[in-house]
């Protein structure tokens, strides 16, 4: 590229690809052979819109529309379809669509045909964004953050070359059954594939772990813990060989780097933060960080971020990773609208309704972390019930899981009876002694199966849960990589 050209002037425009031969070879294999059409209608391999040639998109919705009906379709029925189409009568009519049938290749692959036809049509697509991209950055709207415009056109980008995941329109109950029962052994063969861990065994038993198109969604009050207990599940999954996405809308990604080193070193974190430690503490986290270099975990700590812009970053990561399997959000208020106009409720029912359809169409399980509203607070009892989550009527619409955190050692530290009232305060002593260092996370909606709870040890100092029986903490990601 010659450095001394401005861009503007390298800045070509070409004649959109297209493939004429392979629109009429396949058209005419279809008008000779209907039944074939079957190959490139299932799961929406080719569309009208993928045709260059206006005459052939009209011609193939018209083969679409006479298929069903009858499998047994000429040249003579097809003509009479679209009778009236006056670009057909042009190019001759019934004498066109018989030349299209007696000159298609005898055995032409029509999937194989129908994917170069996609292909060429993707191709077009992404000319076009490319022109809109080159109009974003040079023209009117060149005052628009360069990060926003990458993550918009890279979301538009994906929808453009993975249309056919995105809708696989109308399946055969056969094949929707045989792929059921296929995952099904796949699961018995191979349970910790079928779903994520959270690394806790308790809350794998009780609430079924983390899977693959479900969106899941943790409730709790401030201070509970809820972000340390997602931090350690995107530790736990990573160290796995899950590769995850983890949204920090919230806390700083280093904040949240000092909580995954924490165990390693043997300090809480917030000593690591405040610097209230051993040079040998510090040592042992330059010691310990390496071994994180290994694990499929990045962490994105831009505050308001869209669910587009979300998305975006998972197809890249995913693209750069191989793969991708958890999508971790802390947490939904910090998650801006599309659409700032919208009331309250529209825009939680588009957010859940996006990281939804994230889940299902990535086929990654997705964890979102979710505050409680004021009527939460208003309640003597503090064990949290669906109502009082933030964007309620829309979490409850939409998530597949909901789970609730509650800590009764915290609501009871801050409900102190008055010492003159001997039996209050000794009662509200034992229920203290009992609370102290447990928690409870339980399911308050669970799809396709029972509700469960779990009961944990909770660490304070390290944030950390733990199962009951645990006589060790949850193993660590240097153990893993050992």
């Amino acid at each position: 590229m010659n450095a001394e050209v401005p861009i503007h002037a390298r800045i070509e425009y070409r004649p959109l690809p297209f493939d004429i031969e392979a629109e009429q070879a396949l058209l005419g294999t279809l008008i000779r052979d209907p039944r074939k059409y079957w190959q490139v209608a299932d799961r929406n391999m080719l569309a009208t819109e993928h045709f260059y040639d206006a005459l052939h998109q009209r011609l193939f919705a018209a083969i679409a529309t006479v298929v069903p009906r009858d499998e047994t379709i000429s040249t003579v029925s097809l003509n009479s379809a679209m009778r009236g189409d006056k670009g057909l009568e042009e190019v001759g009519g019934i004498e066109y669509l018989e030349g299209l049938a007696f000159s298609s290749p005898a055995g032409l692959n029509v999937k194989a045909t129908a994917k170069i036809i996609r292909d060429i049509a993707t191709r077009r697509t992404l000319l076009k964004l490319g022109e809109d991209m080159a109009d974003a950055c040079m023209g009117e709207g060149a005052e628009i953050d360069p990060d926003t415009l990458a993550d918009r056109f890279g979301e538009q980008i994906y929808d453009a070359t993975h249309k056919e995941e995105a809708g696989k329109g109308p399946q055969d109950i056969y094949q929707v059954a045989l792929r059921a029962a296929e995952l099904a052994d796949a699961a018995r063969r191979n349970p910790d594939k079928a779903k994520i861990s959270t690394g806790i065994r308790c809350v794998d038993t009780a609430l079924g772990g983390i899977f693959p198109k479900d969106l899941t969604v943790l409730g709790a009050a401030p201070n509970l813990g809820k972000s340390g207990l997602v931090a350690q599940i995107a530790l736990s999954a990573a160290s796995a060989g899950h590769a995850t996405m983890f949204f920090s809308l919230e806390m700083a990604a280093e904040e949240l780097g000092m909580r995954f080193i924490a165990k390693e070193v043997g300090v809480p974190s917030n000593r690591l933060t405040e610097g209230r430690t051993s040079e040998a503490d510090v040592t042992r986290a330059f010691e310990v960080a390496p071994a994180m270099a290994e694990l499929p975990l990045r962490i994105d700590d831009t505050s308001y971020l869209t669910t587009a812009q979300m998305r975006a970053r998972c197809q890249a990561m995913r693209r750069r990773q191989g793969g991708l399997s958890l999508v971790i959000i802390d947490h939904l208020r910090f998650i801006r609208s599309e659409d700032r106009r919208a009331d309250f409720t529209e825009q939680m029912q588009q957010i859940t309704r996006d990281l939804k359809a994230l889940a299902k169409e990535m086929e990654v399980g997705v964890l979102l972390v979710a505050h409680l509203n004021r009527e939460f607070w208003k309640r003597n009892d503090h064990r949290p019930i669906l109502s009082d989550l933030y964007g309620a009527s829309a979490i409850e619409q939409n998530a597949d899981h909901i789970w609730f955190l509650h800590r009764e050692e915290y609501f009871l530290e801050r409900s102190v009876p008055p010492e003159t009232d001997q039996k209050a305060y000794g009662q509200w002593q034992e229920a203290c002694e009992r609370a102290r260092g447990w928690a409870e996370l339980f399911g308050a909606k669970r799809r396709g199966g029972p509700l469960g709870s779990a009961k944990l040890k909770f660490d304070a100092p390290f944030v950390r849960f733990s199962d009951p029986d645990d006589g060790q903490h949850t193993t660590s990601a240097q153990e893993m990589m050992l």
